[in-house]
């Protein structure tokens, strides 16, 4: 009950605080408005909504694929582990904001390079 009760005022102080200070919709959207928009637009959403489940699900098959391969492979030969552990930690500690503009340009395919 509570935590139904705290989204309630949470979202009526959240639309006071807009409605009071006359923010404009682009910078702090009302729960109105987007509850407006969710319904006008429902259509497009969901198509996009589509898409990035795809994306999603196509990216985490890949993963687990290329990930139990490597593991596979880390298991198998101490000698493959030892040359490509560096570089396994390499990807892991570099930002993805930092790789993503070099994937989409190396890919040149919009929904490879966001899987």
């Amino acid at each position: 009950m509570y935590p139904l009760l705290v989204g309630v005022v949470v979202l009526v102080l959240w639309q006071a605080l807009v409605t009071g200070f006359d923010l404009p919709p682009y910078l702090v959207p009302s729960p109105l408005l987007m509850a407006k928009t969710l319904v006008t637009d429902f259509a497009p959403l969901m198509l996009s909504l589509w898409v990035t489940v795809k994306i999603t699900v196509l990216a985490f098959v890949v993963a687990v694929v290329v990930g139990v391969a490597v593991s596979f492979l880390f298991v198998q030969s101490k000698g493959i582990e030892m040359a490509l552990f560096p570089y396994a930690v390499l990807l892991q500690v570099t930002p993805i904001a930092a790789v993503a503009p070099l994937i989409i340009i190396w890919v040149k395919d919009p929904v490879a390079s966001m899987v």
